[in-house]
């Protein structure tokens, strides 16, 4: 519940003081959707210039995820591969955990 509570409180109305009875079905999603992508937007593949910088990123994501579906990691992670090449495991590595 807290977390899709705090989507909305959060990123659609940036609001700590939010109702969750005022929520509203036509417009709440859609703010929601429109302000997450100015503020976390992990969408774009191209790491280059995190990894030109030296930077080393290790992702991992529970299989039994009940809020953000794994599968969804795993299509981020090969558009990276797809993207900059199949051979980026001496900075890029992913680990999907059975379990959690």
């Amino acid at each position: 519940m807290a977390l899709g509570y705090d989507t909305f409180r959060y990123l659609a109305h940036q609001d700590a003081n939010w109702d969750w009875h005022n929520f509203n079905i036509d417009v709440d999603p859609a703010l929601a959707m429109k302000n997450a992508g100015a503020i976390i937007n992990s969408t774009n593949p191209d790491l280059s210039k995190f990894k030109a910088h030296g930077g080393k990123l290790i992702m991992y994501h529970g299989w039994a995820d009940p809020a953000i579906q794994p599968e969804h990691t795993v299509l981020y992670y090969s558009s990276v591969l797809e993207k900059m090449g199949k051979k980026q495991d001496d900075w890029l590595r992913l680990f999907m955990v059975p379990g959690i």
